[in-house]
């Protein structure tokens, strides 16, 4: 289609817009007449859009106005760790800033119909969005990280909606009761734990079954772990993601306490690092630093004679006692269990255990437990497996190189580190004060608990970059 920009001061400008299947190509061709009414020779600019990049558009009059990305380029000097893992300070995906490019069509009529072509080519499938927002989340950020997703949004051709939550515990409800098809996206605008909320609203529901949803991780949390692995590890790079809407299979786990069963996506940890999550809960004003400084205070404060900060437990050594069932290929579960799949009790399934105090013990189906610390270096998102590891103690001074360590996922070479690879897990916990923390949200304190793996039972939006956290 051919567009002109005219001004009475400039030659004439004719721009030429062409939507090919996978690009979209701009000439931009500028004339002027001599005073003899020679015309001098034509120069053009041509502006090449590949379609991943182009997410919607707008129109204002004679004007459409297309919106696009540019990928951040990557750094030259990538630090990555023996597995591939980005390292400490480097990114898991490849960050996006939005840039647009205007041209004027003949009159208003042509421009809303442009308008509309190249937002239907941009998506060739028209999703259904369902945006479920923590405005708390991320000191308040939330509720502002919520607008700019449908402010964007309205350049594309989906249907959008927008639920803020109230309290802990409603993200559960509005997904669980959300009118949902093959075209939906679920969309948690917070940390992990508000789309560990929405995933158990979706896996509590009569239709749940594996590959039925599609979920979206829009960061305004402190952590936000899978929002980075995932390639969404900004608000607005996650935004253009869901607009796209590429998706690939991600695993879940389901973990049962007292008969209540509960999904997550990221980990299970108990020990220090769940007393860190919970209780660094009173510095949230600090922000994703509030984990290191409650680390430091934990490290330094935490004797049985001093409760200046530690106050709920002052230990760094845990008793637990673990039992696991070794992965052995692929799960042919379909349909969200009921109950315990595998019973830790029957020794004919080839169960293994050990007992003992540790300091670290996490079960994790991601490579990371947030962006810089890499728990499970060859760990997937998308394998299947569930990766336990734990840590028996060691002197205090020495924990601090061991923080460093798992940074860079070089923590499993210490003798005091074991780790295995399961499809269930079994955990005892005697100490009453003992955490248990799923996705950074609170589970009951010294209770056993069974972890029960669901390989690929969602779909994820996925961003820009090489994503190493999936297969």
């Amino acid at each position: 289609m051919a567009v002109e920009n005219e001004s009475p001061k400039s030659p004439k400008k004719v721009s030429t817009v062409v939507l090919e299947e996978d690009k979209l190509i701009i000439v931009e061709s500028k004339s002027s007449s001599k005073e003899d009414g020679l015309q001098q020779k034509e120069k053009s600019k041509k502006t090449i859009l590949p379609i991943r990049q182009v997410f919607g558009a707008e129109s204002k009059g004679r004007k459409v106005s297309i919106k696009y990305v540019e990928f951040e380029a990557a750094k030259k000097k990538e630090k990555l760790t023996e597995s591939g893992l980005p390292g400490m300070g480097q990114p898991w995906y490849s960050e996006t800033k939005m840039e647009k490019v205007t041209v004027k069509l003949e009159d208003e009529p042509a421009a809303k119909r442009m308008c509309d072509q190249i937002r239907e080519w941009a998506a060739p499938k028209r999703f259904n969005i369902h945006v479920i927002a923590n405005p708390n989340s991320g000191s308040g950020r939330g509720s502002k990280v919520a607008k700019t997703v449908m402010e964007y949004a309205q350049y594309s051709r989906h249907s959008i909606d927008l639920t803020e939550t109230k309290g802990p515990g409603e993200a559960t409800t509005i997904a669980k009761n959300l009118l949902l098809d093959d075209y939906s996206i679920v969309a948690a605008v917070g940390g992990d734990g508000t789309m560990c909320e929405c995933i158990e609203g979706l896996m509590k529901r009569p239709d749940a079954r594996k590959g039925k949803f599609t979920v979206c991780y829009i960061p305004a949390g402190s952590a936000n772990a899978v929002a980075h692995m995932t390639g969404q590890g900004d608000s607005f790079t996650a935004t253009w993601s869901l607009l796209k809407g590429e998706t690939r299979p991600l695993d879940l786990f389901q973990l049962i306490q007292n008969g209540k069963i509960r999904y997550g996506t990221l980990s299970v940890t108990t020990g220090l690092i769940a007393d860190i999550d919970i209780d660094s809960e009173m510095c949230r004003c600090m922000g994703p630093i509030r984990f290191l400084a409650y680390a430091v205070a934990k490290l330094l404060c935490c004797y049985k004679c001093v409760c200046c900060c530690c106050t709920t437990h002052n230990t760094l050594e845990y008793p637990v006692k673990i039992k696991w069932l070794p992965h052995d290929g692929d799960s042919d579960v379909t349909t969200p269990p009921t109950g315990v799949m595998y019973d830790e009790k029957d020794k004919s399934l080839g169960w293994q255990e050990w007992e003992g105090d540790i300091m670290f013990m996490q079960a994790v189906s991601a490579p990371a437990l947030d962006k810089d610390m890499k728990i499970a270096p060859t760990c997937k998102l998308d394998d299947g497996k569930l990766f336990v590891s734990w840590m028996t103690p060691k002197i205090r001074c020495g924990l601090i190189e061991e923080f460093d360590n798992i940074e860079d996922g070089k923590h499993l070479k210490s003798k005091r580190w074991t780790e295995v690879v399961a499809k269930s897990l079994y955990v005892e916990i005697p100490d009453p004060l003992s955490k248990v923390v799923l996705d950074g949200e609170s589970c009951e304190n010294n209770v056993p608990f069974h972890v029960e793996s669901l390989p690929g039972f969602l779909n994820v939006v996925v961003g820009s970059g090489k994503l190493p956290a999936f297969s």
